[in-house]
C-alpha cells in the first residue's frame, strides 16, 4: 500500500499497521509508532489474530465494513471504498480519472 499513498489520501484513508507478536509486535500509523498497549487494544477491539494476515476497512464511525484475509491490490481496496463507503462529494472519486494523482 505504500505505493498507493495518493489514492489513500484522496479517500481519506489512514493505514494502521500491526505487525508481529509480543514482545516484538509493532504498530504504526505512517511513521508514528504506537504503544504496545494501543496495539493490543486495537487487536482486541477488532478481534485481530497475531498469526494471520488481515485487512479491515473501518468507516468514519469506527464500524468494521469489510475484511480481507489475504493481500489485495490497492485497486481492489479503492473499488470497494468508492462503491460502498464514500458519500456525497467524496463519491466523485468514481469518475474515470479518479485514480489519477498529481
Amino acid at each position: 500500500l505504500q505505493e498507493a499513498n495518493c489514492g489513500l489520501d484522496k479517500r481519506h484513508v489512514t493505514v494502521v499497521e500491526l505487525i508481529g507478536e509480543p514482545p516484538r509486535d509493532v504498530g504504526r500509523i505512517k511513521h508514528q509508532h504506537l504503544s504496545t498497549e494501543l496495539v493490543e487494544q486495537i487487536r482486541q477491539a477488532f478481534r485481530l489474530s497475531r498469526s494471520r494476515f488481515s485487512i479491515i476497512l473501518v468507516d468514519k464511525l469506527g464500524l468494521d465494513r469489510e475484511r480481507y484475509i489475504y493481500p489485495v491490490t490497492p485497486e481492489e481496496l479503492f473499488t470497494y471504498i468508492d462503491n460502498y463507503m464514500l458519500e456525497g462529494q467524496d463519491s466523485q472519486l468514481n469518475s474515470p480519472d479518479s485514480n489519477a494523482c498529481e
